[in-house]
């Protein structure tokens, strides 16, 4: 919040104010003072953001924009490129008037018209939009901030002192060639996630980073939403990061002791690559993140009220606000003369976040990729699978992960051994495929007739997923006449397209299956009673492997004078242990296998 007298914020909140606007335009070092007599009504706005319209953000670098109707005002033609406007109100504050500044804007866009000149112009962060001039460096985030600064001519509003005590402020970090900075917009905005905040310009055109607090700059009541107000009716906030390990295309995750709430994707920031640090640092983030604890709203205050910043947390109180929760302004919309138009952004944990640890993580992933890269994606069976005579069964369950709007085109290749049933009349065998798509059977039924011997069954699925996240993909195999034999390895599926997340890993989702055969029902009556089963997880702790030996006391004869050393070692022994892991999808189940013992042994 620009600080102003309590006066002037009492006086802003009253039904009668006395107001008035101050332009100063400079074109090629010549400067035009304005008044409201040279502003078409209606015509002069200014918007700013810290987050999109979906959810609270930190690394955000948006740029402030402007736009106005000048009249009664004679200006050079084709001059006013880049030039420069800071505009400020001024309000009755008993017998005085009391200014605040709007910010420092130069103008990108003019179109004169017959009613006046329309301008459009934006302030200092459109300056970073200039190629990035350094590929691989060190140091803090003060030196990395100051550096793009003195590249792009915009001024620094603090010091080192206040960037040090940020989050990871004071940290000398590295910028490694492979990263994604194009610009040194993209820069500042790597650097503010990496301090859990977000980047914006003061009102003197310098830049600043804030972060999100928890302390309120001011209390408004119902008086004070001249339009009125929406309130949601849950809170946002964070309790998990995920961040994108480049070199490894994997996703790290960290979370609070109490994870219940919203997971913020890190992505792959070039400052937390190829460090050893990457989990502190993270954490540090995720400190500054757990501060956000805010109601989504929107609410409309008087022109006058346009000395709150963006960050600023407001407190609501009667009519439809519980005057208890925090309310953190996201974006801004300001008309002079006519509405000051606040709102606060944020998703509800409860909705978004119904999901284990390991979907979280793997949906940090998933933001992070290419919209319209072209993956591919293969799948193998582990085990064999038989399909008896009128059976179905299932070949194999596969999974891809996808982002939204995906287009992923799905081959089969299955290497068979047909057998025909002993008691088949006909010398052929039919082959029926179904599939089945996360929970919906598909109302494709492939079908083949074969002799007995060795086929290749060929499949082609093209599937369309308009919702991002892991999708299960299931063959099911008919047999009519005879069975179906498939060795290990003998079935290969490719999931290619559009969207496909690489690398995506396990799903987060056990799969437990039994098989059970035919049961024979004789012509009695049957009584049975209920049956259930248990299924249990329990962690097994492999057993400590220990090794002692024992020496008998032993003397040493006087004569000997020299200084004795005993040494005891292992050797190989211990070296020679190891921790190895098997993980395998099969056609049915997840199976994982823990080994503990000497390199070599069975």
């Amino acid at each position: 919040m620009y600080e102003v007298s309590e006066q002037f914020r009492e006086a802003a909140k009253s039904r009668a104010l006395q107001m008035k606007i101050h332009i100063k335009l400079q074109i090629n070092g010549t400067e035009y003072p304005l008044t409201e007599s040279n502003v078409l009504q209606g015509s002069f706005s200014i918007s700013n953001q810290n987050s999109e319209s979906d959810n609270v953000e930190i690394g955000k670098v948006n740029i402030g924009e402007l736009n106005i109707t000048l009249i009664n005002v004679a200006l050079p033609r084709y001059s006013l490129k880049n030039a420069r406007i800071e505009p400020s109100y001024s309000l009755l504050v008993g017998d005085r008037y009391e200014s605040v500044p709007l910010g420092v804007y130069h103008v990108a866009e003019a179109n004169r018209t017959s009613v006046g000149t329309e301008i459009t112009a934006y302030d200092n962060m459109a300056k970073f939009d200039k190629v990035v001039g350094v590929t691989s460096a060190q140091g803090t985030m003060y030196d990395f901030t100051v550096l793009a600064c003195e590249e792009c001519g915009v001024d620094l509003g603090m010091t080192e002192d206040e960037m040090k005590v940020l989050p990871n402020g004071a940290e000398l970090l590295n910028l490694y060639p492979s990263n994604d900075i194009e610009t040194w917009r993209d820069l500042i905005s790597w650097a503010a996630q990496t301090m859990g905040c977000f980047a914006t310009m003061d009102r003197n055109g310098a830049l600043v980073y804030r972060t999100y607090g928890i302390q309120s700059v001011d209390t408004l009541d119902e008086a004070n939403r001249i339009e009125g107000a929406r309130f949601s009716d849950f809170v946002t906030r964070y309790t998990g990061v995920s961040v994108v390990d480049i070199g490894k295309e994997t996703t790290e995750y960290y979370g609070l002791e109490v994870d219940d709430g919203l997971t913020y994707p890190l992505g792959s920031n070039p400052f937390l690559q190829n460090t050893t640090r990457r989990e502190e640092l993270a954490r540090n983030i995720l400190t500054a993140l757990s501060a956000i604890e805010y109601v989504p709203f929107e609410a409309s205050l008087a022109s006058s009220a346009m000395f709150y910043d963006l960050g600023d947390v407001l407190i609501f109180e009667n009519g439809i606000a519980d005057g208890t929760k925090r309310y953190c302004i996201n974006q801004i919309d300001w008309t002079y003369g006519n509405a000051f138009t606040t709102t606060g952004v944020g998703q509800n944990p409860a909705l978004v976040n119904a999901r284990g640890k390991t979907d979280k993580a793997l949906a940090g992933l998933s933001k992070t990729m290419e919209k319209d890269a072209y993956r591919i994606d293969v799948a193998r069976n582990l085990k064999e699978v038989v399909c008896e005579n009128k059976r179905i069964r299932r070949l194999i369950r596969t999974s891809v992960m996808t982002q939204k709007n995906a287009y992923v085109k799905i081959d089969a290749e299955i290497l068979i051994d047909a057998k025909l049933d002993p008691t088949q009349l006909e010398n052929k065998i039919i082959a029926r495929v179904s599939y089945q798509l996360d929970s919906e059977i598909e109302e494709r039924y492939p079908e083949e007739t074969w002799c007995e011997g060795r086929h290749i069954l060929k499949l082609m699925y093209l599937m369309t997923a308009t919702d991002p996240g892991f999708h299960m993909f299931d063959i099911y195999l008919e047999m009519d006449g005879g069975s179906a034999t498939i060795a290990p390895y003998d079935i290969l599926v490719i999931f290619s397209g559009i969207g496909i997340v690489a690398n995506a890993g396990w799903n987060g989702q056990i799969d437990i299956e039994e098989d059970v055969s035919h049961i024979q029902i004789p012509k009695m009556l049957l009584n049975s009673d209920p049956t259930s089963e248990r299924v249990s997880i329990a962690l097994q702790e492999p057993m400590r492997i220990g090794k002692e030996d024992l020496t008998p006391p032993f003397e040493i004869p006087e004569m000997v004078k020299e200084n004795l050393t005993d040494t005891v070692g292992i050797g190989d022994y211990m070296s020679g242990m190891t921790w190895e892991e098997a993980a395998a999808y099969t056609w049915g189940a997840s199976r994982e296998l823990y080994v503990w013992g000497r390199k070599g042994e069975k």
